[in-house]
């Protein structure tokens, strides 16, 4: 008799948390429910329900995270994914997309290493499951330092995480005037190394354009890139990236044969035999010193030295 008694306790208690996870997870109360306890209990993470189950579709009105130098916000998540994938030890995302996402950067540069302070580099990152994003697309991506807002536009990917290498078959971005895409392996640990396919295109369909392909290889501690160049300007390019320093540090350098300029009559005038080199930090300061032949149909060939100073923006 007692061990009937206890036996239906044990089916009475299982019963009721079957039914508490299944409202929980599966209904849209309980999974506001469980975002508001979430943002509760953690100070950094800030999450605001508007629609959907935890086991999907999950809509999110805001996602906010905050770090000591960095802060993220995302505006209009919308997360479906396949909880039975969870059995075989995966993590199945059918669908991310998002409205708008800003990455707010500290305007104070990072402190200086002091000497003998170990490299700075990406910490090694091992997922305990695998992960599969079929589709990830984000309709403005904002990257805010100070006074300075970069934005990015329809920026899309699709990608396979397996633990210790990233697979990324499609990661595609754009700004006004330009298109991007790459895809490759980004391996997880040391300095994470990379191996991956560039394309870049300058301007949009329907104007002259620049499109350049090319390889990018060493690790993300140092970016090396061999790229050429068609259409406009056909060039080859090679260069360094540092990106895990202060304002990223890059040495770089070109080479083409010929380069058309604008001029005011009909007649082409070409710089050719160009060498350029770059040298300086992507984010501050970069200058661009060489020199090339300046060639006109109504002048004998001069040579020219050129020299410029900017940033990536100009």
């Amino acid at each position: 008799m007692i061990g009937r008694i206890g036996l239906r306790v044990v089916v009475v208690l299982l019963l009721g948390t079957l039914l508490a996870g299944a409202w929980l997870f599966g209904t849209s109360a309980g999974t506001r429910v469980v975002i508001a306890y979430v943002s509760g209990l953690t100070p950094n993470l800030k999450l605001r329900h508007e629609s959907g189950t935890l086991f999907g579709p999950l809509h999110l009105r805001k996602v906010v995270i905050e770090t000591r130098r960095n802060d993220l916000e995302i505006d209009g998540l919308v997360i479906d994914w396949s909880p039975a994938c969870l059995l075989v030890g995966s993590a199945c995302l059918r669908d991310v997309s998002a409205r708008q996402v800003e990455l707010r950067l500290s305007a104070a540069p990072p402190p200086a290493a002091a000497a003998g302070a170990p490299r700075r580099g990406p910490p090694s990152l091992r997922l305990p499951l695998e992960l599969d994003a079929g589709r990830i697309s984000v309709a403005r991506f904002d990257i805010v330092q100070g006074a300075q807002r970069t934005r990015f536009e329809d920026v899309e990917a699709a990608l396979n995480w397996d633990g210790d290498a990233l697979r990324i078959d499609r990661l595609a971005l754009a700004m006004p005037g330009w298109q991007a895409s790459a895809s490759g392996t980004l391996t997880t640990g040391g300095d994470w190394p990379v191996d991956a396919l560039l394309q870049f295109r300058l301007p949009r369909a329907g104007e002259p354009t620049l499109q350049m392909h090319g390889h990018a290889s060493g690790t993300l501690v140092n970016l090396v890139l061999d790229a050429g160049s068609s259409g406009v300007l056909a060039a080859r390019l090679h260069g360094t990236l540092q990106l895990f320093e202060p304002r990223l540090p890059l040495r770089a350098t070109l080479q083409a044969e010929r380069i058309d300029l604008p001029s005011a009559q009909d007649s082409i005038v070409q710089l050719t035999a160009v060498r350029l080199a770059a040298s300086g930090t992507l984010l501050e300061r970069l200058t661009v010193e060489g020199n090339a032949q300046l060639a006109t149909p109504w002048l004998p060939v001069l040579p020219a030295s050129l020299s410029a100073t900017g940033d990536w923006r100009g």
